[in-house]
């Protein structure tokens, strides 16, 4: 599971690691997190990640729709 940065986080890691640290963005909620936390938004023409809040979200109100 993987956990939000901070805009502070991002600046240290990209500081730390300036030509090799990667971030995925959450096609949801925008929020980012280290490369390969997030999981495959499920849209095979795109490269979309979603987190797993917002994947759990997805997965909820389609059961309460059923």
């Amino acid at each position: 599971m993987g956990k939000k940065l901070t805009a502070q986080q991002i600046d240290e890691m990209i500081a730390a690691n300036p030509n090799s640290q990667l971030f995925d963005q959450c096609c949801k909620c925008e929020g980012y997190e280290d490369h390969m936390e997030m999981n495959d938004a499920g849209d095979p023409d795109t490269f979309d990640v979603i987190c797993d809040e917002c994947l759990e979200k997805k997965h909820n109100k389609v059961a309460y729709i059923k």
